[in-house]
């Protein structure tokens, strides 16, 4: 049973003042040189997913662009293609920013 810091200081398996590196000196992590796997993964998948994104954007588009479009039931029929027209745009900007983000960092890393 321990009882305290004392014993538990020398109960140290390596002596004092015996260590691999002096204290004094920050440790210094290795920078990567490649993407992490879930990086890589995700920036693998986002070219589907944008163009996925672009071709629904496009087709939301075409619907609101209808002369009809407008004349139907604003509250059933209109507004919630409009909000899915708005979310879709936002995910799209998002999903650019972060291909944007990822490639940055893998030409960051090769250049390295």
């Amino acid at each position: 049973m321990r009882l305290g810091r004392k014993l538990a200081v020398s109960d140290r398996p390596r002596q004092k003042g015996v260590t691999d590196r002096d204290d004094s000196e920050p440790r210094v992590a290795k920078k990567p040189s490649k993407l992490s796997y879930k990086d890589q993964r995700e920036l693998d998948s986002l070219p589907q997913r944008i163009s996925q994104f672009e071709e629904r954007i496009e087709a939301l588009q075409v619907q609101t662009a209808d002369p009809g479009f407008y004349e139907q039931d604003f509250e059933q029929t209109v507004q919630p293609v409009l909000d899915d027209l708005a979310r879709s745009e936002a995910t799209y900007e998002s999903l650019l920013t972060r291909w944007t983000e990822l490639e940055d960092l893998a030409a960051s890393l090769r250049q390295k």
